[in-house]
């Protein structure tokens, strides 16, 4: 019988290394006991912590009826001495119910894992097996996977340091998504109404929207659910047209971000300067450029810059088909659709089903230097790590690997302009500084 940890292990997507490294696994060690039992339908409950949806149920019910039964385990936990409960499964579950009344009894009794835990463990298993078995979570699933996690791990582990971005990158790895969505999913759960919370349950926003519209005050929020705006173009309209934009003195730039707010109220505005803001040229100089595009579509008030016009079509193009564009995607996909080389087969470079980077695309001999150099930025931007040190198993040449993400290598590039661009991308609340800080600090300008 397969141990529950080498299933989730599996299913995960971890390397045996991230494995060893992962508190999500090492939280079930030892915490539980199964065994194998058929068990009918009537015999099995929902689990109390179920917050996901049960969709495409009828679907289900033909796939389970053309293979003769349920092909993956259900996993239960004995709840008293007439019933179970269901950890995971519960559409298996529902939909073998549609089977036996559409006329076949034999299909009542479920194959399942019956294992002994505590409630933690309990509700853990349920994320971690929706997690790995389901890709088509919503964003509101996946926020409330996010919360769950944030405060079953440090409860199960015990651990004082499993806080702060140690803690996010644990959920992000448990759950395949990057650092930054975890972030954001976060700050949405935080920050978002309950009106807006409704509306993300019923999946009238996406997680862009639901993000965006928790960045606003709760008079707004309130405002434009009433008013049933939902998508971030209608709310960026309808706030535009309620109010005059917030002017600061930074060049007639829109208020900065909390961040910077933070930060002005004790040191004026005007010692601001934006490392996005590109410099006053003559008309001449500007025409010397020609083959630097920019976008329509702005970036903390300024243009992106682009390599060409195939870059910035193919940029666009990606970004649609990713349910959450955080910063981190977005520097992501800027990276690897700079050389045509990458863009035209973008799916031997990263997993967008999963969002996992593939390392092992530098194996890649039709690479240039050059397009070598804009994949591992883009795996460092989006995920903070070298994940293609995988590529090699001796430490020496993984050490070597290493050493090739320093500024030093990459920056050493024709595309150097656009690593720099990517760079604000993905910390947009990093490029801009203040003087007076930055003197008061020792810095001299």
């Amino acid at each position: 019988m397969a141990n529950l940890n080498a299933i989730l292990k599996n299913k995960m997507g971890l390397s045996a290394e991230q494995a060893k490294k992962s508190k999500v696994l090492a939280s079930l060690s030892g915490s539980y006991r199964q065994n194998m039992k058929s068990i009918h339908y009537s015999q099995l409950v929902p689990n109390t912590n179920q917050f996901y949806t049960e969709k495409e149920l009828e679907d289900l019910a033909d796939i389970i009826q053309i293979l003769g039964g349920v092909a993956q385990n259900l996993l239960v936990r004995k709840k008293d001495a007439e019933q179970y409960e269901i950890l995971a499964g519960h559409r298996r579950w529902r939909a073998s119910q549609i089977v036996v009344q559409r006329g076949f009894p034999e299909y009542a009794y479920l194959p399942c894992l019956v294992i002994e835990c505590n409630d933690d463990v309990a509700e853990l298993l349920l994320i971690l097996t929706n997690s790995s078995a389901r890709n088509d979570l919503n964003g509101y699933e996946q926020m409330m996977q996010v919360v769950r996690l944030k405060e079953l791990l440090p409860k199960i582990n015990k651990d004082e340091t499993l806080k702060g971005r140690i803690l996010r990158k644990e959920i992000a790895l448990s759950t395949k998504r990057s650092e930054s969505t975890v972030q954001n999913l976060m700050f949405t759960a935080k920050h978002l109404s309950e009106d807006g919370m409704q509306a993300f349950r019923e999946e009238k926003l996406t997680p862009a929207a639901a993000l965006y519209l928790a960045k606003q005050s709760k008079e707004d929020q309130k405002d434009l659910i009433q008013k049933e705006f939902f998508t971030v173009s209608a709310m960026k309209g309808y706030l535009s047209s309620k109010k005059p934009v917030q002017q600061s003195s930074i060049s007639g730039k829109e208020q900065p971000s909390i961040q910077r707010q933070k930060i002005e109220q004790e040191v004026p505005a005007e010692n601001f300067v934006s490392y996005t803001q590109e410099p006053e040229k003559p008309e001449k100089k500007a025409e010397k450029t020609p083959s630097v595009t920019q976008s329509s579509k702005t970036f903390s008030k300024e243009k992106i810059l682009f390599a060409s016009a195939d870059h910035e079509r193919k940029y666009h193009e990606t970004l649609e088909k990713v349910s959450v564009p955080d910063a981190a995607v977005e520097a992501l996909c800027y990276c690897l659709c700079l050389s045509p080389n990458i863009r035209d087969g973008l799916e031997n470079f990263f997993d967008f089903h999963t969002m996992q980077p593939k390392p092992e695309c530098l194996k890649n001999d039709a690479l240039t230097e050059d397009d070598e150099k804009a994949i591992k930025i883009a795996f460092n931007l989006f995920s903070g790590d070298t994940p293609t040190i995988n590529n090699y198993e001796d430490s020496n040449n993984q050490v070597k690997e290493c050493k090739s993400y320093t500024v030093t290598d990459l920056f050493c590039s024709s595309y150097a302009p656009y690593f720099w661009q990517a760079i604000q991308i993905r910390y947009p609340e990093y490029v801009v500084y203040n003087q007076k800080l930055h003197a008061m600090l020792g810095g001299i300008d």
